[in-house]
C-alpha cells in the first residue's frame, strides 16, 4: 500500500479509500436496518416495562415508595425555655465583664 502524494495532502490508494468507504457504508446500513426493526417491531413481541392496554386497572398494583420518611417532632418547651434561661445568663455575665473592662479602662485613662 503506497501514498500517492498530490501536493500539500497525502492520499491512500484508491482501494483503501474504496474499502474505508465501502466498510463504513455497510455500517450505515446495518445500523438503519437495526432502527427501523426496531421501529416497526411486532404487536407480538412487548417491550419490558411496557404498559399493556388491556390490564384492568382495577389488578394493578398499587405503587408504594422507596422510603418511608419519619414526621419531624419539634423539641420539647422546656428545653427551649432552659435554653433561653442559659443564654439570658451568659449575656447578664458578658455584660459584667463588660463594664468590668470598662471601668478598667476608664482608671487607666485617668492616670
Amino acid at each position: 500500500m503506497a501514498w500517492i502524494d498530490n501536493g500539500p495532502v497525502s492520499l491512500p490508494s484508491g482501494r483503501t479509500l474504496a474499502l474505508a468507504a465501502a466498510l463504513i457504508g455497510a455500517a450505515a446500513l446495518v445500523g438503519a436496518g437495526f432502527g427501523f426493526s426496531a421501529a416497526w417491531r411486532g404487536g407480538a413481541q412487548r417491550v419490558a416495562g411496557a404498559i399493556d392496554p388491556n390490564q384492568d386497572i382495577d389488578q394493578a398494583a398499587d405503587a408504594k415508595p422507596l422510603v418511608t420518611l419519619v414526621e419531624p417532632t419539634a423539641p420539647a418547651a422546656t428545653n427551649v425555655a432552659a435554653a433561653n434561661t442559659a443564654q439570658a445568663k451568659k449575656d447578664d455575665e458578658d455584660d459584667d465583664s463588660s463594664n468590668e473592662i470598662a471601668a478598667k479602662t476608664a482608671a487607666v485613662q485617668a492616670v
